[in-house]
């Protein structure tokens, strides 16, 4: 199931009206009616709050699925500095350069360096990509610091 259906899917099994979810993120009727259509792709910002609304974690979401109904994205807000030492994190630990990146997610590689410089985030079918390259999930590379959680899991292990 591609993420367009599946906002749709989720939005109606809660009984949500395209209005309802509009009015919820500030946004157009027509805005969410693109995505529910496949014509737009939510910004990686825009992430956490369609996941509150459809009442899943981040990573439900990108992988559609209702497991996890819960309110996790409530509390958490996307920052585009901490995805951009994420990601840079991940890449060099894979020895990857940005143009490598790129051409692994099919996307030109001005994007990857745009994202490491905090001038522009992933939109979604993008940061599926990532997620899928680095075996990271998007909670991870949108909320928290992989970097120190990677130290922590060494010094518990020592």
């Amino acid at each position: 199931m591609k993420l367009n259906e599946y906002i749709q899917i989720r939005r109606k099994e809660l009984g949500l009206t395209q209005k309802d979810v509009a009015d919820a993120l500030n946004y157009t009727v027509q805005a969410i009616s693109k995505y529910e259509k496949g014509l737009s792709s939510l910004s990686s910002s825009s992430l956490a709050p369609m996941a509150k609304v459809l009442k899943v974690d981040v990573d439900s979401l990108l992988r559609c699925e209702s497991k996890k109904e819960n309110d996790f994205a409530e509390v958490q807000t996307f920052s585009p500095t901490l995805f951009a030492k994420n990601f840079k994190y991940l890449r060099e630990s894979k020895k990857l350069t940005q143009k490598e990146v790129a051409n692994l997610l099919k996307i030109p590689y001005q994007s990857v360096f745009n994202w490491e410089k905090e001038k522009s985030v992933p939109k979604t079918p993008a940061l599926i990509g990532i997620m899928e390259l680095f075996d990271a999930s998007a909670a991870s590379l949108m909320f928290s610091s992989i970097k120190e959680e990677k130290r922590k899991e060494q010094y518990l292990r020592s």
